[in-house]
């Protein structure tokens, strides 16, 4: 039961809460208090008043007059032309109005503010610019071509040369690869052509080769390459070839043909340089295989018919007028006849070559060497034994791809009997990068060479070439020299072009290769 009970006397009233006799008791407070808590709360509320709205400051007379902000604009509201429903109007476009007060406030275009009023330019920096300008051209184009080196990998794979087992190709069957080939040679035409390879199954590959140099001069080779990796990594290569080639030079046999009394030279002529058409229909079928990581074997044969006359526009040139006729093994025999003469020949060949990459300047060392025998068929018993070497060091010169080359070549044949050889098999001189003018049974070249990467895939080349060639060791006579510079272009298996200039007592020559397959020393493919 809740009840109040007042006690008059005492101003104290009691409340209680259950019947159990709970009491509280609650006291008023006294007048002053209250008094005290009201004065306490007006006080607080004037300093919050004054606080939130403090008097103005007395303005600074050095200060900048106060300009206030322009007021927003309202927001616009979109109406309608009297010919156009306001439902038509699109949300999302603003009106006119509005768009070209914003192309007003447009600031300036970034473009034309960069905040750079002179660029800083340092001591170097104009033939740095004229060297970009100058290597645009070739970048670009080079950046297309080359940077698909699995291009290259499937024309290497068409080569005597068997891919590593990280570099074998995965043609797609029906796959088409085209690529373009040019080939300039002192004494001998420019030549241009094309290369089209096609992945089939399995690793096989069909490639198709054309060019042409003019009239009299054309070429045709078709080829059917094989390329596994396991057991172990082989190439298996059948191929045919049809060219014709004219104006070719000849000057006798020897270091000095002037002076060599092998050379017959006609009476009436003043001409001391021959010019010959060469026709050749040639097969060839090969194999190799890579027992281990740095080293290639290679077994091939070859037969082709050779057929020589005298060049139909040279004139006085031509072979039959410079040498009497008959006196050049292989030449015409009559001044209106033409040579014929059919020779297989069998070569076992053998590299070893530990750079990582075969085209890129890499360190490492190289060495290959062939082993070749050669037999008439049409009735001559002409015979003959060839041994070929070449041996590199690549040695880099204070960076990795700053790579200094000596190298050493020999070829040498040796008659099986009494016939003499075709001039057309003796050895000339490989890997001179002067005039190859000379050619003899003995053939050694020395050279040094230094390459230098500046950009993908293209490297910068000096080189100084010394050759001569004899009938036999002791009678190897004065050698020629030869030094220039150029610029070769590779992927990751082998050099894909080059260009050169050499200057040597011939005079100045300028040679130029590109996706034309290099030999490798093998005499299968000498051009």
């Amino acid at each position: 039961m809740n009840r109040w009970q007042a006690r008059p006397s005492s101003k104290v009233y009691t409340m209680a809460v259950s019947p159990a006799g709970a009491e509280y008791t609650w006291k008023p407070p006294h007048l002053r208090c209250t008094l005290a808590a009201a004065v306490a709360a007006f006080v607080y509320a004037i300093a919050s008043s004054a606080w939130a709205h403090p008097p103005p400051a007395t303005p600074n007379p050095l200060d900048p007059p106060y300009i206030p902000p322009p007021a927003e604009p309202p927001p616009p509201v979109d109406t309608a032309p009297p010919d156009q429903d306001a439902s038509t109007v699109s949300p999302d476009e603003p009106p006119e109005e509005e768009q070209a007060a914003a192309h007003k406030r447009r600031a300036i275009d970034p473009a034309e503010v960069t905040g750079i009023v002179t660029p800083e330019r340092e001591r170097g920096d104009t033939m740095r610019e004229v060297g970009n300008v100058l290597l645009a051209p070739p970048r670009e184009s080079f950046a297309v071509l080359f940077t698909l080196t699995r291009t290259m990998t499937v024309l290497a794979e068409q080569q005597q040369l068997v891919p590593k087992l990280n570099q074998f190709t995965k043609e797609k069957r029906g796959e088409i690869t085209l690529f373009p080939t040019m080939f300039f040679d002192p004494g001998r035409r420019p030549s241009v052509g094309g290369f089209m390879v096609t992945g089939g199954p399995g690793g096989l590959s069909t490639s198709l080769r054309v060019g042409t140099g003019g009239p009299n001069e054309a070429l045709l080779e078709t080829r059917i390459a094989l390329a596994r990796s396991t057991p172990l990594p082989f190439t298996a290569v059948a191929e045919a070839l049809y060219d014709m080639r004219t104006s070719l030079q000849y000057l006798g046999l020897g270091q000095d043909p002037e002076k060599d009394l092998r050379n017959r030279f006609r009476d009436m002529t003043r001409y001391r340089e021959a010019r010959y058409r060469h026709q050749r229909v040639r097969a060839i079928v090969s194999g190799g295989i890579r027992p281990s990581e740095n080293t290639e074997l290679f077994v091939s044969s070859s037969y082709t018919t050779h057929i020589v006359d005298d060049s139909p526009d040279d004139g006085g040139r031509a072979m039959s007028f410079v040498f009497q006729p008959g006196s050049v093994p292989g030449g015409p025999p009559t001044f209106d006849g033409a040579s014929r003469a059919t020779i297989v020949y069998s070569e076992v060949a053998a590299r070893l070559d530990t750079r990582i990459d075969r085209g890129a300047p890499r360190e490492g060392a190289f060495a290959e060497g062939y082993l070749g025998y050669a037999a008439a068929v049409n009735g001559s018993d002409m015979q003959y034994g060839r041994f070929g070497f070449r041996g590199a060091l690549f040695l880099s010169l204070y960076r990795k791809t700053n790579i200094i080359a000596p190298k050493l070549v020999v070829d040498w044949l040796q008659p099986l009997n009494r016939t003499p050889i075709p001039f057309y098999e003796l050895a000339r001189e490989t890997d001179f990068r002067g005039f190859h003018t000379r050619r003899d049974q003995l053939s050694t070249t020395a050279s040094l060479d230094y390459r230098w990467g500046f950009a993908p895939q293209i490297s910068g080349r000096l080189f100084v070439d010394v050759n001569t060639v004899g009938s036999e060791l002791a009678k190897l006579g004065l050698p020629r020299w030869a030094v220039g510079f150029g610029m070769d272009i590779y992927a990751s298996l082998q050099d894909i072009g080059s260009w050169a200039f050499s200057f040597s007592p011939d005079g100045v020559g300028f040679f130029l290769s590109f996706g034309v397959p290099n030999s490798f020393g093998d005499r299968q493919h000498k051009e």
